[in-house]
């Protein structure tokens, strides 16, 4: 199981890392508790948190159908037999993607053009370019009135 999740994060942070490396743009992530945030401030504070290691990370995912670069992460995690399971499986993606993504220069700062691709009454695809002519996408889904990423992907210009 160790072994999936690690080729997960890696290949996750090799797709988003070698797109995101050395640049200085700024995404203004804000968090301000009880004022609604639109789908692009949220995806954009969510990955920021993802990347930066932040724990409150792992709020803003829905594990249960969340994919990362066509790697279904939701089928992992809904396989482990109890939540001190699950609980171990956020806390160890979040903590080894931060890891990773860091290691290697890169940063959530340095997504630029962050805005809505496409948008559905129970999604919204979240489009955000990186340095290398690449694109960072990621899914927010609406569940029981919350915000969540359901899923991170990639894709060129």
């Amino acid at each position: 199981m160790k072994q999936v999740c690690r080729l997960m994060f890696y290949l996750c942070l090799v797709a988003i890392v070698t797109s995101c490396a050395n640049n200085s743009g700024s995404t203004g992530s804000s968090s301000n508790p009880g004022v609604a945030k639109t789908d692009v401030d949220f995806a954009k504070d969510a990955f920021t948190r993802l990347a930066n290691g932040d724990t409150a990370a792992e709020n803003l995912i829905d594990w249960e159908t969340f994919t990362s670069l066509g790697v279904n992460v939701g089928a992992q995690y809904n396989a482990l037999p109890n939540e001190a399971a699950k609980g171990g499986f956020r806390t160890g993606f979040i903590t080894s993607f931060s890891k990773s993504f860091q290691a290697t220069g890169a940063r959530a700062e340095s997504l630029t053009n962050w805005r809505i691709q496409s948008q559905e009454a129970a999604k919204t695809v979240v489009a955000a370019d990186t340095p290398k002519n690449a694109v960072l996408l990621l899914t927010v889904a609406k569940r029981d009135g919350q915000q969540k990423i359901t899923a991170l992907e990639t894709s060129t210009k």
